[in-house]
């Protein structure tokens, strides 16, 4: 059973998430997020191969100062 379990944390080609942060942020961590500009707020889309990379990227963000306002799984088409 726990083996069933660390497999729905992970596709053998990773899950796509949209992340919003609240407000502008500077363009040197647009860069190093990977991210757009969307309105008042910025949109990153998050290729993470697993959990961890999500938890991850969250911690940097945390680490960065910045304001978390969504994370989204987004289907894959």
């Amino acid at each position: 059973m726990p083996q069933a379990a660390a497999d729905s944390d992970r596709a053998p080609e990773g899950r796509s998430f949209e992340v919003i942060l609240r407000g502008m942020i500077s363009d040197g961590v647009i860069a190093e997020l990977g991210a757009q500009r969307a309105s008042d707020n910025t949109v990153v889309v998050l290729r993470a191969r697993d959990r961890s990379d999500l938890h991850g990227f969250i911690r940097r963000v945390e680490d960065l100062g910045l304001e978390l306002v969504s994370v989204a799984e987004m289907r894959d088409e």
